[in-house]
């Protein structure tokens, strides 16, 4: 599956909002609307390690380094 960054992060609201004490949370993923509670914490933050995982749109950044030569 292609998960977008937009997915990852409403996950990831979602997990912040049951951490934060809120009872149910709507979690939209590729057009479809899934409820969580609070008690389905861990799933949620297992869902958000897989697409993690498979998403094709990671945030990547290259780290370069310059020096006179001396």
């Amino acid at each position: 599956m292609n998960y977008t960054l937009t997915d990852i992060d409403n996950v990831k609201n979602a997990i912040m909002d049951l951490v934060n004490g809120k009872k149910i949370v709507r979690v939209s993923v590729m057009g479809q609307v899934v409820e969580y509670g609070s008690t389905q914490l861990k799933e949620l933050r297992e869902l958000l390690s897989e697409m993690e995982s498979t998403s094709s749109t990671k945030r990547r950044f290259v780290l370069t380094s310059t020096s006179k030569g001396l």
